[in-house]
């Protein structure tokens, strides 16, 4: 009795320790596949950004009169050149 008793530890112990055994080599596994590096890292340089201001109510009505004025000249243009 006491041989089997010994032995369903021992097989206890060794189901266990190949159970940790196997969930280390799977976390270690896992971590070394997620930092792999599959191609070589490229150095991106910083791109210097400039900012734009926003416009006035002022300058939004100079654009607007010049978009107006270039249409009129175009017109004018189109009217001068069917004659």
């Amino acid at each position: 009795m006491e041989s089997q008793i010994h032995e369903n530890k021992k097989n206890k112990l060794q189901n266990l320790s190949k159970k940790v055994l196997m969930l280390i080599a799977v976390i270690l596994g896992t971590s070394v596949m997620v930092n792999a590096r599959t191609e070589p890292s490229k150095i991106t340089l910083a791109k210097e950004v400039t900012t734009s201001k926003h416009k006035t109510k002022e300058e939004k009505k100079e654009a607007k009169a010049e978009k107006k004025a270039a249409k009129a000249e175009k017109k004018a243009n189109a009217a001068k050149a069917k004659k």
